[in-house]
Formats: C-alpha cells, sequence, structure tokens
C-alpha cells in the first residue's frame, strides 16, 4: 500500500526540536554579540573623547605666544585682565584661568565644578611691525605711523594693495561704515606692554620708502587701547611705553572649559551687532548672567563626553604646581584667592617666581567617559559598592568623584595627560 505523503507526528516533533536548539543558539550568540559590542563602544568612546581633546588642545596650548620677545611673552598664558576706565579700581579685574572652579562658580555658570579654564593667546599669522610715531600716549584714541610696506611692490607705490596687505595681517574687521581691529599686544623696547585696537585704518603712503632720507611713515592709523569697554592687561593702561615700539599682528585670543561635561572653547570675534568679543574668559559674560554689554557669541561645544580638564603649570625652575601634592597659594592681584600662576600688574618691573612668564610647559590631563551603559555593558556582577570602578578618578589636585549609581547612570571612562612645551618661548617668539 502507498504512503500518502506528508510528515508523520515523530518527524515533525524532532524538526521542532532542532528548530528550538538551533533559535536558542541564535539568539544566546546574538545577545552575547550585542553585549559584546556594547562593551566595545563603551570601552573606545572615552578614549576617543579624550584624545580627541587632548589633540585639540594641544595644538593651541603648545603654541601660545603673544610675541613679546624681551619679557618672554608676558601674556602668552592669560589669567587676568582689567575692565573699564577705572583701571586702579579692584573691581575692574577680571580673572581669565581657573584652578578646581567651585560649586558657586557651577552655579554661576562658569563651568563644571572642580574644573580647570585657561586662557591664552596664540599666533595665527604672526609678524611684528614697527611703530614710528604717535600723537600721544594716553587713553584717547590717537594717531600712529608704522612702517609696513610688504605690499607695497617693487615700485614702491602700490599703496592700494599695500592697505589691504596690512588689513589682512591685522584682522581688518567691517563693523558699520568703519573697519576695526581685534585686540593687538604693543609693546617697547623693555617689553612692557598693553592692548591697542585699531579703530581706523587712515591711509598708506608707499613713498615714505623713497628718497635719499626715507621716513619709513607708510601705513597711518587711529587706535583705542583696548576694545569698546577698554580691555587692558592686569593693572590697566600704562602711560611709560617708549619709542621704538612693536605692534604684534597676527595674535588671537582663546579660553577653554568643561561645562556640562563637554569640552569648549571661546575664540576672538564680532557678534552680529559689531561687539567684540576678546577670546579670554569673562566672568561677566561667560556665566548665566550676562552683562547688557557682552557680546551675543561666546563658548562652542569642542568635544562631547569630557568629564575633567586638568592644567598643571611647569615652571623654569622644574617645579609643577596645581598637582595632587602642590597647589599655588594666592596670587591673585587684588588677593582673592586664585591659585593660578601670578601675572604681573603692568606697573610691576619684577615677576614673581610664580609668574606666567617663567612657566615653560603645561601637563594637561582629560577624562572622558562613555555614554550610560546598559546593563550588559556594566559587568553588574563586579559591583561591590564603594569598592566599585565606576566613578571618575583623582586627577591632579580635583579629587575623586562620587560613585556611579543605576539611578544616575554607569559609566566607563579613560584619563589622558600629555606634556606641553610652550614652543614659542623656547624659540624667544
Amino acid at each position: 500500500m502507498k504512503r500518502g505523503r506528508g510528515f508523520t507526528l515523530i518527524e515533525a516533533l524532532v524538526s521542532i526540536l532542532i528548530l528550538s536548539v538551533v533559535m536558542i543558539v541564535a539568539l544566546t550568540l546574538l545577545v552575547s554579540m550585542r553585549s559584546f559590542a556594547a562593551k566595545q563602544q563603551a570601552f573606545t568612546a572615552p578614549r576617543q573623547s579624550a584624545r580627541a581633546a587632548v589633540d585639540y588642545l594641544s595644538f593651541f596650548l603648545a603654541g601660545a605666544s603673544d610675541l613679546n620677545t624681551v619679557q618672554g611673552n608676558p601674556n602668552a598664558l592669560v589669567m587676568w585682565t582689567t575692565f573699564g576706565s577705572n583701571v586702579t579700581a579692584a573691581t575692574t579685574l577680571r580673572q581669565a584661568s581657573f584652578n578646581d572652579l567651585t560649586a558657586a562658580q557651577e552655579t554661576a555658570g562658569f563651568g563644571d565644578a572642580g574644573t580647570d579654564i585657561i586662557s591664552l593667546s596664540f599666533a595665527t599669522n604672526p609678524i611684528r611691525i614697527p611703530i614710528l610715531s604717535w600723537t600721544g600716549d594716553t587713553v584717547a584714541g590717537n594717531t600712529a605711523l608704522l612702517n609696513y610696506s610688504a605690499g607695497c611692490g617693487p615700485a614702491i607705490n602700490d599703496d592700494t594693495a599695500n592697505f589691504a596687505l596690512f588689513k589682512q595681517v591685522t584682522g581688518a574687521t567691517t563693523v558699520g561704515a568703519n573697519e576695526v581691529s581685534g585686540l593687538l599686544p604693543v609693546q617697547d623696547s623693555f617689553g612692557r606692554w598693553r592692548y591697542l585696537q585699531i579703530t581706523r585704518y587712515v591711509s598708506s603712503n608707499c613713498a615714505a620708502m623713497t628718497g635719499s632720507t626715507p621716513t619709513r611713515e607708510v601705513i597711518s592709523i587711529e587706535f583705542a587701547p583696548g576694545s569698546a569697554d577698554q580691555v587692558h592687561p592686569p593693572g590697566g593702561w600704562r602711560n611709560d611705553l617708549a619709542l621704538p615700539l612693536t605692534l604684534n599682528a597676527g595674535v588671537e585670543y582663546t579660553s577653554f572649559r568643561v561645562k556640562n561635561r563637554t569640552l569648549e572653547q571661546k575664540t576672538t570675534g564680532f557678534d552680529g551687532d559689531g561687539v567684540y568679543s576678546p577670546g579670554f574668559f569673562n566672568p561677566d559674560c561667560d556665566g548665566n548672567a550676562r552683562g547688557t554689554d557682552c557680546p551675543s557669541i561666546g563658548f562652542t561645544p569642542v568635544v562631547e563626553n569630557v568629564e575633567d580638564l586638568q592644567v598643571a603649570y611647569v615652571f623654569r625652575d622644574g617645579t609643577i604646581w596645581n598637582t595632587g601634592t602642590q597647589e599655588l597659594a594666592t596670587n591673585a592681584p587684588n588677593g582673592d584667592a586664585s591659585n593660578v600662576p601670578a601675572q604681573a600688574m603692568t606697573i610691576t618691573v619684577s615677576p614673581s617666581d610664580p609668574d606666567v612668564r617663567n612657566v615653560r610647559a603645561l601637563r594637561v590631563s582629560t577624562i572622558a567617559r562613555s555614554n550610560p551603559l546598559d546593563i550588559g555593558a556594566r559587568g553588574l556582577s563586579g559591583w561591590d559598592g564603594a569598592n566599585s570602578p565606576y566613578r571618575r578618578a583623582a586627577l591632579e589636585d580635583h579629587t575623586q568623584g562620587p560613585l556611579d549609581t543605576i539611578a544616575n547612570g554607569v559609566f566607563d571612562r579613560y584619563r589622558l595627560t600629555t606634556t606641553l612645551v610652550l614652543r614659542n618661548r623656547m624659540l624667544g617668539y
């Protein structure tokens, strides 16, 4: 008798059993692979963020310079600035770099508590231009004549090209009906310095380079001390700079901080209303409460998931400060606690030992973290309370963070440190 088509009950049960085994094995492998992928992502993400942050910071910090060859770039690292016309009042002083922000400063919006802020000047297209004469030496605006003829050409008569090139190297920006520059440091032969801002580009006279006794007074400009709200070095505007003077062009300012666990950068620029923003940190404008004269531009996120930024200062005598064992004492010009290197006021002749111009290198450290780990990536079997590895580690003089909790998130972290020699100080720029 011929057998009918189909499967017997036993055959069907065996097939279902085999299929179930295959599915169980496949799902087990899938879950295992997913857990492995999550662990790998948690492992690599903080390392990538830490390396990105350090690489980005290194580009700027290693090249810190204000081109002051006499005094060793006293404004390469910016600790303090003075704002306003009443430069003798302590209330005009503003801190630009911080060590271990306090909880109150975090609440004020300066950055994450315990992290550092670093402000500096860096050379973008550096050039030193001699100032041959000016009409005065006061806070009021004045006219200056400069020896700049790089664009005059072989015939020494191309004023249009020379003027355009001078505007380019000094960072001329159109604001309303005028062209103005940003902050430009000016120094004399003793290395004494201050900020200037070109408020009007007047003319170029290449013919001043010709004749038997050329005056070399080619470029005519009008300038004001600092920007519209008069930004000065610590100690304010000084009237004792003497000819010959040098305009250090091709210098910009920037600052870095960690806020909301993101590395942020502030740079020089003008907002849409023409309000100038120096790149260094300003407590009046870079917190939650912004002053009425503040520009609308500010800090920009650079690298996410950066949990800590620490800057240790390496001095010429080999000492390293703001570490786990050594922390700078108060060095603020007005006596406030600052714990950053001193920055000599402009009226001070000899800097103290911890002055920024004696810093030869920076040890920069970051801690980056992953996104919150899921259950498979946490390794909860290793969770043992206070001995758990899931917390931000201590770094320099910033103590370790609290233990991660499941409610607030569990994170993998990576710490990276590098030492950056301030190469422009080594080269004399």
